[in-house]
Order: C-alpha cells, then sequence, then structure tokens
C-alpha cells in the first residue's frame, strides 16, 4: 500500500523537504522489515512532470492535494508562508472537511517567529475548519534529528489511526498486552523472561516509534 504525501512550503526550506522524504523513506524501511507492505511516498511541486499536462502548475499541485494525497504536510520557518503555500493549505483543509483526507500536518522551524506564524496560521485554519483542534495541526522542530524524529512519529499515528487494522498486523491491544507482562516480569526481577517478552514485542508488532525506542532501551537495560 501506498501512502501519498505532499510537502508544500517556501523555496528556502527545500533542505527541510528533503528531511521529509528521509522520514518517509526510514519509516517504509521499518514497516517493510515487518513484513508488512507499506510505503510513504513524497511529492514536492519538483516531483510533477508538468510538460505531460495541459494544466497550469499551481493547479495541478492543488488537484493532487485534493483528490489523491492520503497526508499534506505544511513547513515553515520565517513567516506564514508565501501565497502559493497558504493556497496549498487551504484547498487542504477544504478536501479534508469535504471527504476527510488529506490528513494535515504544520512542522514550524523553533525561532523568534515562532508564535506570530502559529497566531497567523490558526486565523486561516480557524476560517476554514472548526473540526480539528488547532493545536494538534502544529509541531515545532529545533533542528534536522527532531524534524524526522516528528515525521516518523506522524506516520505512524496515521497508520494506527487512519488504516485499516488488517494492514498492521497483529494488533495493538496483543502488543500493548505483552508490554506489560513484560513489565512485571522486570518488577518481580524475572529479566530474562522479560528480555524475551519485550523482544518478541519488538520483533513481531508494528508499534509507535517512540514507543519501539522506549521499549529497546528497557531490553539494554534488562538484558545488562
Amino acid at each position: 500500500m501506498n501512502i501519498k504525501i505532499f510537502v508544500a512550503g517556501a523555496q528556502n526550506l527545500e533542505r527541510q523537504k528533503d528531511y521529509i522524504r528521509i522520514a518517509a523513506n526510514e519509516q517504509s524501511v521499518h514497516y517493510n522489515m515487518k513484513n508488512i507492505d507499506l510505503s510513504f511516498l513524497v511529492w514536492t511541486a519538483k516531483d510533477f512532470e508538468l510538460w505531460l499536462s495541459d494544466k497550469a502548475p499551481q493547479l495541478e499541485y492543488d488537484d493532487f492535494i485534493s483528490d489523491s494525497a492520503d497526508i499534506f504536510v505544511c513547513l515553515f520557518k520565517d513567516y506564514a508562508g508565501g501565497p502559493a503555500t497558504i493556497k496549498e493549505l487551504r484547498v487542504a483543509l477544504n478536501a479534508y472537511n469535504q471527504g476527510r483526507h488529506p490528513i494535515i500536518k504544520i512542522f514550524i522551524e523553533d525561532g523568534p517567529n515562532k508564535d506570530k506564524i502559529i497566531a497567523d496560521l490558526n486565523e486561516i485554519i480557524s476560517e476554514i475548519s472548526d473540526s480539528h483542534t488547532q493545536s494538534s495541526y502544529f509541531d515545532v522542530y529545533t533542528n534536522k534529528s527532531h524534524l524526522i524524529e516528528l515525521v516518523r512519529s506522524s506516520l505512524d499515528n496515521y497508520v494506527i489511526d487512519y488504516l485499516p487494522p488488517s494492514v498492521v498486523r497483529p494488533n495493538l491491544l496483543e502488543m500493548r498486552g505483552l508490554i506489560s507482562i513484560g513489565q512485571r516480569m522486570i518488577e518481580d526481577k524475572v529479566y530474562d523472561k522479560a528480555y524475551e517478552t519485550f523482544s518478541k514485542a519488538l520483533k513481531t508488532y508494528v508499534i509507535d516509534w517512540k514507543i519501539y525506542a522506549n521499549i529497546a532501551h528497557i531490553c539494554s537495560k534488562v538484558r545488562s
């Protein structure tokens, strides 16, 4: 299954767009290693073969956002975007209100203008959408690794919240049961069994990336 992501943002954010692509590729590998057929495919304006289309470039992007994209990612740094970026955000918000896709995530680089950017974007969002808590759209990142971590976590949340359970197997309740058993084994100081239980959860189940990291840390402590 292919999950299509459109990434919008100013031209001075091309490097950050590449980080989104890196995160999507890493997360695809994460699922494929667990025999889950999921691929996160990223489109930016540069990925469209516009010479094949009679449409104006912006209309081509807007149609992809409203008709094809599963996830819309919007990047901001120094200000609340240029006209094209804001138009694409409006297209995504309207499409979501009409058909519950694409899911929208906004990543803002931490800096002196962060609060003003959020305030300006909240005005735009509130004009169009009352269906989401506005704060749920935003994540603020500090550097490359932080942005990649936030994107990977967002992609995990998308898989858990929006894809059919049959896509991600087995079900999360069973995975959480294994974690609870492992935690009780640690309390009972049965460390070898706890390690085996946590290892099984890690190797067999698809879980939130941050939970994965926490369990891996517990495994290393138990093993030592």
